[in-house]
Formats: structure tokens, sequence, C-alpha cells
């Protein structure tokens, strides 16, 4: 093998490696986590019910983060007690069951919502 072509191997297993990695990793959903939270920790002070994003539900404030298919979306939970912490089983709430996929923040998660 020549050096053209070592170089080309190389560039097409780091490309492929990346876009695996950003896959499996979720890394635009943690990027856009750290940009949105703050913002969203400084409307908590003034939470609107009346906005189409914001359900408060039990003990949780769940603001719409993906759009879903027909059962399930992906949720922002604000936790202020932490229940979601370390808990790898649905917490059932009024809305349905929060699955927690990780969290962004302290008292923060993201979560899939099933209907």
């Amino acid at each position: 093998m020549d050096h053209k072509k070592r170089l080309e191997f190389f560039i097409q297993f780091f490309t492929c490696t990346i876009l695996v990695s950003i896959r499996h990793f979720d890394i635009p959903d943690r990027f856009s986590l750290i940009i949105e939270v703050p913002k969203i920790e400084k409307k908590m002070k003034q939470i609107d019910v009346n906005d189409d994003r914001v359900t408060v539900c039990d003990d949780f404030v769940i603001y719409d983060w993906e759009p879903g298919f027909l059962d399930y979306q992906w949720v922002l939970v604000y936790d202020e007690k932490n229940l979601l912490e370390n808990n790898e089983k649905p917490k059932e709430i009024s809305e349905g069951k929060l699955y927690p996929l990780y969290k962004a923040k302290n008292c923060f998660y993201l979560c899939i919502l099933y209907r």
C-alpha cells in the first residue's frame, strides 16, 4: 500500500469513527443541553403554565425537548427533589412513564415520556 492509499484509508476510518461516536454518545443533544438548561433555569422562577412547551405534573416540571411519534417523546424534566437520580426504572406520573436517559445538570434530566 502506498502512502496516498494509507492516508485515504486513515481519513475514512477516522471519519467513520467520529460519526459513530457522535451517534452513540448523543453528542448533539448533550451539547444543546449545555446551552438550553441555563436558559430554562432562568425561566424557572416564572413558570408560565399557559406555555405549550411546559407541563407541571406531580413533582416535575416537564419541558418538550424533541417531538416523538405516537406514544412517546423526549422531554427535559426539572426534578427539584432529584427523584430521578440513579433511577433506572421508569417513574410513573399522571402524564405517563418517565424513562431517564441521562442527567443534564443538577435537578435536570433528559427523559423519554411514554404516554
